[in-house]
């Protein structure tokens, strides 16, 4: 069981805003007495701060008024979620368009995600088609 003096202790380093998620979800599944939405608001506000790629949106955030109801926690989950489906997006399709421009070259494709190495392998006219099973054969 955990109290307020964990939740306060559970911080972000840098940019692993998921990792400081995962952990905050732990510790308030597991907190022995419910917290207030204010208290959980400016806790969560404190790291998110820390973050230089939430500027922008934490920017947008306090320009609400203190009585508009987005101002809130869930709200910050919210657009912190948003952000790092961003992130995650942005990178895939920075990785897919490195690697059908041919950046990657002969052999260096195991770097990429294995779902796109397949991708690649069954696009690739040098792959042969998988075998059919048996029933299907002639």
């Amino acid at each position: 069981m955990y109290d307020l003096q964990d939740l306060m202790a559970t911080r972000t380093k840098g940019e692993a805003i998921e990792s400081f998620l995962t952990t905050r979800d732990s510790v308030l599944i597991a907190l022995k007495t419910e917290q207030t939405e204010e208290v959980l608001r400016v806790l969560f506000l404190k790291q998110l701060y820390k973050c230089p790629s939430l500027e922008e949106e934490l920017a947008h955030y306090q320009r609400f008024l203190d009585s508009d109801p987005r101002k809130s926690c869930d709200y910050l989950l919210q657009m912190v979620r948003r952000t790092l489906a961003r992130r995650r997006q942005d990178a895939g399709r920075q990785l897919h368009a490195r690697a059908f421009a041919g950046d990657f070259g002969q052999g260096n494709l195991r770097r990429l995600d294995p779902m796109l190495q397949f991708l690649h392998q069954r696009q690739s006219p040098r792959c042969p088609s998988p075998p059919l099973p048996r029933m299907l054969r002639l």
